[in-house]
């Protein structure tokens, strides 16, 4: 007689099961977005953006309930003449990045304020650039009451402007690219002051120091995190990384400077290095293609928008259940919707939200049901497990929170998958959430999925590019605990 493990096998069946212990003990802190308040701004304004289209993305930030929201600062809203003492928000620009974090408040999200411009070219502007965000950042902690604000970082993308000496690095930007760039000991010194700062100013409980938060190819985000771990170790802050990365091995064919093994497999280093207390978020990332921009998301095959794909949208589902099944603590998703931005005015909106723009009627792209689903799933300070059994064709991550156990279940395949899902001997009933790209709405406003109940034992088919969020508790669903009573 045939084993009933042969029997599945056969069968093509997929038993899917929590690992038995947490990834880690460190807190969760969810998923979020870019969310920036320059919507509410003249530039946008100019494209015709008003009350209306306000009020529709208000109803889905609060919809949402982003567990952390990434704001870029440029001191200049605040202090024209940049002084530490001239502080204010009387400017259009500061108002509406201080209402943005208001708005986050209300909704229970974490802020992480980057300081993105000024961009310091000689060293004596390093400490007080750095001097003048400090204060401001107090002036919004205290004076105007903002206690969502979680983490603060120096500089967007600061391996673009503080430049390692490597052999990497001068292949990579060549010796005119370091002309007019300043060096890491410059960008060290600028977090070692920040750091201290955060004490003296009584904000270190509240507020935590960002560093690394590198970009550049896989390499140079290697040399940079072990960077950033050597030089700030000692200190108690959170490391942050971006990956656009295409997950194509054939796109790094022959350009060894650029080679990437994969999202999971850099978390997994990255945590590997960091040990096992340090955080670790990744604070940018997105599906891209070929000739993709900082506008742009690039194209995939004969030419389509991968950003606005099922395929795009599977993407970053699959990058998210990668990568905090390797120890990354919190994603915050470049970025929330369309948007016409300061520093890119000339460009128009940049494409990379999860709806798109006013001109294109907010349409959600359907990452925005892919992502919200999980954002949902998988809210901060919930335990995150690996899963077994999920092969190469699935993703899946699990979750404990209080009495609840969930899975998430994405078929990355081009068949249908047979999975059965074990919550460790539960019985009765659990509940499903699913994300199927045939049954995406042409024109939606809230997420869109579909709610089932089903035996916890039961079978449950994913079409190709299906998203299944299972849930099953503890103590049993209402209906659980009236069968037994019955």
């Amino acid at each position: 007689m045939e084993s009933s493990g042969l029997q599945r096998a056969k069968s093509g069946m997929k038993i899917l099961k929590l690992d038995s212990k947490p990834v880690s003990l460190r807190p969760f802190y969810g998923l979020g977005a870019q969310a920036d308040g320059h919507i509410y701004d003249s530039r946008n304004a100019r494209y015709g953006v008003g009350k209306q289209d306000w009020e529709l993305i208000e109803r889905r930030l609060a919809r949402l309930k982003l567990a952390n929201a990434r704001m870029f600062l440029d001191l200049r809203w605040f202090s024209p003449g940049l002084e530490a003492e001239g502080l204010g928000t009387e400017s259009e620009d500061a108002r509406c990045c201080v209402e943005q974090i208001v708005r986050h408040r209300k909704n229970g999200t974490l802020c992480n304020l980057v300081l993105f411009q000024p961009i310091p070219r000689r060293p004596d502007e390093v400490s007080k650039l750095v001097d003048i965000f400090m204060a401001l950042v107090e002036r919004l902690a205290d004076r105007e009451g903002l206690g969502n604000i979680r983490w603060i970082t120096l500089w967007n993308e600061p391996d673009s402007q503080f430049l390692h000496e490597s052999a990497l690095m001068r292949r990579v930007f060549g010796d005119d690219g370091f002309a007019g760039r300043l060096g890491w000991e410059h960008y060290a010194s600028a977090n070692r002051q920040a750091y201290r700062e955060l004490e003296l100013r009584g904000l270190s409980r509240q507020v935590q120091l960002m560093v690394a938060d590198c970009v550049w190819g896989a390499q140079v985000r290697a040399e940079r995190m072990r960077l950033a771990l050597e030089t700030f170790g000692e200190m108690d802050v959170a490391y942050s990384y971006h990956n656009y990365n295409p997950e194509n091995p054939d796109f790094y064919r022959g350009n060894p400077d650029f080679a990437y093994e994969g999202m999971a497999q850099e978390a997994a280093r990255f945590r590997k290095w960091l040990g096992n207390e340090r955080p670790l978020l990744l604070t940018e990332f997105n599906a891209v293609g070929d000739g993709f921009s900082s506008s742009f998301m690039g194209c995939g095959p004969a030419g389509a928008e991968v950003h606005g794909s099922v395929e795009g949208a599977v993407t970053v589902a699959d990058k998210v259940l990668k990568a905090a099944a390797e120890g990354v603590d919190g994603f915050t998703i470049w970025l929330l919707h369309d948007i016409v931005i300061p520093c890119a005015e000339s460009v128009g909106p940049f494409r990379h939200g999860l709806w798109r723009y006013k001109s294109e009627g907010w349409h959600p792209r359907p990452a925005y049901h892919y992502y919200s689903a999980l954002m949902d799933a998988f809210r901060p300070g919930c335990a995150i497990y690996r899963v077994r059994g999920a092969g190469t064709t699935l993703g899946a991550l699990g979750c404990i929170e209080g009495e609840y156990r969930r899975l998430a279940a994405l078929n990355t395949g081009r068949r249908p998958a047979r999975v059965r899902l074990e919550f460790g001997g539960m019985s009765g009933s659990m509940s499903l959430r699913r994300v199927d790209p045939a049954r995406l709405p042409a024109v939606s406003d809230m997420p869109a999925y579909s709610e089932e109940t089903a035996d916890v034992k039961a079978e449950i088919v994913l079409a190709p590019g299906e998203l299944v969020i299972a849930q099953a508790c503890t103590s049993g669903w209402p209906q659980d605990r009236q069968a037994k009573e019955a």
